[in-house]
């Protein structure tokens, strides 16, 4: 068994090419609007070594995993809009593998509400990330173990969705659009699968000074 913690990892992007044509005579029919970007709280976080992942929390702060906030000397942001913001790093736990960011300009994100609460075994929650070249992605599970002190992390939950390079640092989000824990790493037994690893939130709201 191995313990892996994702920092953020760049790979080549396969391109597409539409191919569209039109019958001769045949009628014009104008091309489909494309639909507005939804504004998520969900941050791609880019370093000159590679990309992790991020959530808004309100008053510009951006949480991420603690590795992937050492990762670089300079941090940007990418906005589910598609906008790039700077970053200052204000402190990295590196026992619980969290960070905190904050946005360097006053251009609004989407937030999402922190949950203090202890996390809760069965439930269901989404783990959004950035997974190598594809943005602002989710895997869905359910929480499966009571947070424990397991490899590099003090305290961390077991859970049955997939985390891959990129998504540390991503948002476990519960039902209720509440963030309940901090994607950071896998537990791996031979290939790239296993069980994926979040930090609770209660360990997030201690170190704001919340609980």
């Amino acid at each position: 068994m191995k313990l892996i913690h994702w920092g953020g990892w760049l790979t080549a992007v396969a391109l597409a090419i539409p191919v569209a044509f039109t019958l001769p005579n045949a009628p014009f029919v104008p091309p489909p609007i494309a639909a507005e970007a939804t504004a998520t709280p969900h941050i791609k976080i880019i370093g000159a070594s590679g990309t992790g992942s991020g959530v808004a929390i309100g008053n510009k702060y951006i949480l991420t995993a603690g590795h992937v906030a050492t990762m670089n000397d300079k941090l940007t942001a990418k906005d589910s809009l598609g906008r790039t913001h700077n970053l200052t790093v204000l402190w990295v736990n590196t026992g619980k593998d969290v960070a905190l960011l904050r946005l360097d300009d006053d251009v609004p994100v989407a937030s999402a509400p922190l949950s203090c609460d202890a996390p809760v075994i069965g439930q269901h929650v989404r783990a959004y990330g950035n997974p190598l070249a594809v943005e602002s992605v989710y895997s869905e599970g359910r929480i499966v173990g009571a947070p424990i002190q397991e490899g590099p992390w003090e305290k961390v939950m077991m859970l049955d969705l997939t985390i891959v390079p990129g998504m540390s640092g991503g948002a476990l989000v519960n039902d209720a659009g509440q963030v309940v824990g901090i994607d950071v790493g896998v537990m791996v037994y031979g290939a790239l699968t296993g069980f994926g690893y979040a930090v609770p939130s209660a360990s997030v709201c201690e170190l704001l000074g919340k609980a």
